[in-house]
């Protein structure tokens, strides 16, 4: 059974290579755009997990509701639940590497982040 990514990939890349050099104006643009997409879908399937397993480790170390991890820590810390620490400021590193290496991954702050915190997700 082909998985999910191969099928994204294989999408994406009729897009960019087979369909965008015949495609000018309004058109190509929006096949660029169609294209990003599935790349992003693609991310969102191999790191989707990484945010998922990171917030469920917190959240149980942290006897917290995983449901929404940013809104559940959100309301742990206006609540007092929660204290600022070194866990927690590791955790949302990870959290918004990871986060921002799907969405935006060319984001220019990005080398400068895994330079400051080092590559603690992979």
């Amino acid at each position: 059974m082909t998985s999910r990514e191969d099928l994204l990939a294989a999408v994406r890349a009729f897009l960019r290579e087979d369909l965008q050099p015949q495609l000018s104006g309004r058109a190509a643009y929006q096949n660029r755009i169609a294209a990003n997409v599935l790349a992003m879908l693609e991310r969102q399937e191999t790191m989707g997990p990484r945010i998922e397993a990171l917030d469920k480790a917190f959240a149980e170390a942290r006897g917290l509701d995983g449901a929404d991890m940013p809104a559940a820590v959100a309301r742990a810390l206006r609540d007092g639940v929660l204290e600022e620490d070194g866990e927690l400021r590791r955790y949302l590193r990870q959290r918004a590497l990871i986060r921002t290496r799907m969405d935006a991954p060319r984001y220019g702050a990005l080398g400068e982040a895994l330079g400051r915190w080092g590559d603690e997700e992979q």
